[in-house]
């Protein structure tokens, strides 16, 4: 699908750091590589040009699939394993995270939770990006989406305006035994904004979770 057209301040470098259900796509003003491996935390750094001031011109980033589902869908113990994961994230100047749900305040389905708060709390970056609030099945352009698209950003840079963008289709509900891990129930899609590490130099980021089912079905939307 196109990508929505935004300003583009000059000089601009950009930085492009997506994990797609498994794996992590970085490009810069420098070139491109590519890693695929298991869902988990991915690093990478790139340099690029400033135009002054204090930035040493390298930024460190990581891309983490933190799998915060409810404690009974996430299959990974995000009730112990988050509180893990927060204080790590803050060794890298830009963090960009999928599968994390902030909780609703108050929660219609207390017990049941999820986890991004514990996550904000931890961090120590100067910049947390707002996350969507849960639909909750409320949303009419898809009613089966229990959750948001899981998409943040956390940042040692100014953060510009995030802009949320859900994929146009989805296989899968809540009923797996169609082989199509219930994509359905989130409104994946991606999430772009803009970090500013320096006067003048802007940095587009995007962040996106695809498709995670493997059915005949699912391909047309990968």
């Amino acid at each position: 699908m196109p990508m929505p057209r935004r300003p583009r301040p000059t000089p601009v470098r950009s930085l492009i750091v997506g994990a797609l259900v498994a794996g992590l796509a970085v490009t810069s003003c420098s070139g491109g590589s590519s890693d695929d491996g298991a869902s988990g935390p991915a690093a990478t750094s790139t340099t690029a040009m400033t135009a002054g001031g204090d930035w040493d011109g390298e930024i460190s980033a990581l891309t983490y699939n933190v799998a915060g589902l409810p404690e009974a869908l996430s299959g990974s113990n995000p009730e112990v394993n988050t509180a893990q994961i927060g204080p790590k994230l803050n060794a890298f100047d830009l963090v960009l995270l999928q599968e994390t749900w902030k909780t609703p305040d108050p929660n219609p389905l207390a017990p049941t939770r999820v986890y991004h708060e514990i996550l904000e709390k931890a961090s120590t970056h100067s910049y947390q990006a707002a996350m969507p609030a849960q639909p909750l099945g409320t949303n009419a352009d898809r009613p089966s989406a229990l959750l948001a698209d899981g998409l943040g950003f956390l940042s040692n840079f100014p953060l510009g305006e995030v802009t949320h963008v859900p994929w146009d289709g989805c296989f899968g509900g809540a009923d797996t035994s169609d082989h199509g891990a219930a994509d359905c129930l989130a409104f994946k899609g991606f999430a772009v904004t803009t970090i500013t590490p320096a006067d003048g130099v802007v940095i587009d980021v995007y962040n996106l979770h695809g498709e995670a089912g493997s059915s005949e079905s699912d391909q047309p939307l990968q």
